[in-house]
């Protein structure tokens, strides 16, 4: 072996034994490197390849802890932590087997109430609680009888000793929650007050017509009206015609109101008109 081999020789284990023990720098800048590393890729072009493999072939692997790879079944980089492989796509490590089973899933707050979550796989689940159905729609909860309605700022309201519901014997009450009829009123009652003459034709809108002056009243169909009641009243001796007729408290049927009658009240049976006073 000639001397120039042997120093040669000498000089390769030296360099070697050197970088051994010192640092590396791969890329740009390969003068370059921060006191702390052991090991420093740097380029604008080129980027580090982890070892690719498949679900079986990580789970495989025993290797030392912070350890990596790029699993290609589940597109995405695990590390090691001495017991499992962890998916770090995952917002918690491990997951059955150690393969991340457990991905990013999402909670989003709805305008009505609701929730809905969204899992790995982007499923939707609708999330509602007490006080909303699963359309969203607010379910109020109040007093056995209630009635709810809109208070002046807009946000449900319940008075039960004004207005009652008795859904045992499906009556309403007005002013009382104690019911004897089907509607129960404690308190007056309006209703509208039309002077007319003339030809009229009553509607859903009348219910007492004062009359002052010769006036023709063409009733609605008591098909269509049936309960409806009209409450007639002459301010004067006119002649007051009803050309579809009406049967009077005597069940005569009547094309007119007689002129000694001042005040009539005629009621739809579904089939007729009929003076009921």
């Amino acid at each position: 072996m000639s001397f120039i081999f042997k120093k040669l020789l000498l000089f390769s284990l030296i360099t070697s034994c050197y970088y051994s023990y010192g640092q590396v720098k791969i890329g740009d800048n390969p003068t370059t490197i921060d006191p702390t590393s052991l090991l420093e890729l740097e380029s604008t072009s080129k980027v580090l390849v982890l070892s690719r493999v498949t679900d079986t072939e990580m789970l495989n692997l025993t290797p030392l802890n912070g350890a990596l790879v790029y699993n290609i079944d589940e597109d995405c980089v695990f590390y090691y932590n001495g017991i499992e492989w962890n998916n770090m796509c995952a917002t918690t490590p491990g997951g059955e087997g150690g393969t991340g089973d457990e991905t990013i899933t999402t909670i989003v707050r709805n305008e009505n109430g609701t929730y809905t979550y969204f899992n790995e796989d982007g499923q939707e689940t609708l999330i509602f609680f007490d006080g909303v159905d699963e359309g969203g729609n607010q379910l109020l909860l109040g007093e056995p009888g209630s009635i709810f309605f809109a208070a002046n700022d807009g946000t449900p309201a319940e008075k039960n000793n004004r207005l009652y519901w008795d859904d045992t014997k499906e009556q309403l009450g007005v002013g009382t929650n104690k019911t004897n009829a089907r509607l129960s009123v404690s308190g007056s009652i309006s209703t509208p007050i039309t002077f007319l003459s003339g030809t009229i034709g009553p509607s859903e809108n009348h219910h007492t017509l004062l009359i002052n002056g010769d006036t023709e009243i063409f009733l609605p169909s008591p098909a269509d009206s049936e309960g409806v009641m009209y409450v007639i009243k002459k301010l004067g001796v006119f002649e007051v015609t009803v050309p579809f007729s009406y049967y009077d408290s005597n069940h005569v049927q009547s094309f007119t109101i007689p002129a000694d009658e001042r005040i009539v009240w005629l009621q739809s049976s579904g089939f007729t008109w009929e003076q009921i006073n």
